[in-house]
């Protein structure tokens, strides 16, 4: 079995967890006495179920918007054009003018600057973020908006879901009584609370990253990524553009089309020399 069918039985599997997962806890919040299984089964009202279920389908129109769409490959081309050069020639680092960073053997293609083979996905991806297992695909320059929007999505759906079980536990005349009337959603509203943590703090993480023009990638390992190694002890990364133009140019304007360049280490710590940093920089006060 080759390394791309494994890839994609395994993506398969995310998304039928991911699916399962919500349905599930649905399933649990309607069944336990909480107050939707209130509004619901007793009293007949299904305004807050359909505010819950919009907020669910809007969950999964962002996670499969992000899941499926091109993350950004870089083209392979037809195998005619492609330049098949040693793999000794694999990582060499070419002119940085040219906007492109080193040339990948295994895709064979010319890598653009801040791009990074995926060793799961098998390709070169441009402003290549992660690959997320969760979702069983890569995070780069085409779907990383959808993937903040869906950490905002998800975070709300998990913060909802938790303080509607938090409300559904009975009361019982003893210990043990107590434990198995509210056995289930004890676990589910635990789950819950647990589970609310991360799509929250990998939000405020990529909220830094979208305000710095920066990747994970080139957050965690700039002192591996030749161009960036003058800048690993800087403040700000070799891309802020500060905080507004950043965030427009992830949210709005980036796209398949954008290309990066590196501007010259000194001209940064010239900038920096003159109060330049994250918040109050040349681009705006």
């Amino acid at each position: 079995m080759t390394s791309e069918v494994k890839t994609e039985d395994a993506s398969r599997f995310a998304r039928a967890c991911w699916l399962s997962g919500h349905l599930l806890v649905l399933l649990v919040l309607i069944w336990q006495p909480t107050e939707l299984h209130k509004e619901v089964l007793v009293d007949g009202e299904f305004s807050q179920l359909t505010w819950l279920l919009a907020l669910i389908a809007v969950n999964v129109i962002l996670y499969f918007r992000c899941a499926l769409r091109d993350p950004g490959y870089v083209p392979l081309g037809d195998i005619e054009s492609r330049r098949l050069r040693p793999r000794s020639e694999r990582g060499v680092a070419y002119d940085l003018g040219s906007g492109f960073y080193a040339y990948c053997a295994i895709c064979q293609v010319d890598q653009p600057i801040r791009a990074k083979h995926c060793k799961l996905c098998n390709r070169c991806v441009v402003r290549f973020d992660h690959h997320c297992g969760y979702m069983g695909a890569c995070v780069g320059q085409n779907n990383h908006r959808h993937f903040m929007w869906y950490l905002v999505s998800q975070s709300v759906l998990d913060g909802w879901a938790a303080s509607l079980s938090s409300g559904g536990f009975r009361s019982a005349d003893t210990l043990d009584a107590w434990v198995l009337h509210n056995g289930v959603i004890l676990a589910t509203a635990i789950l819950l609370w647990i589970v609310v943590v991360m799509p929250l703090g990998l939000l405020i993480y990529h909220v830094y990253l979208m305000f710095s023009n920066q990747t994970t990638w080139e957050f965690l390992a700039s002192h591996r990524i030749a161009y960036l190694k003058a800048y690993s002890e800087e403040e700000t990364s070799a891309f802020d553009q500060g905080c507004c133009i950043n965030a427009y140019a992830l949210c709005c304007t980036m796209n398949a089309a954008t290309r990066w360049s590196v501007p010259e280490a000194n001209a940064t710590s010239k900038a920096r020399s003159q109060g330049f940093n994250f918040w109050h920089n040349q681009y705006y006060s």
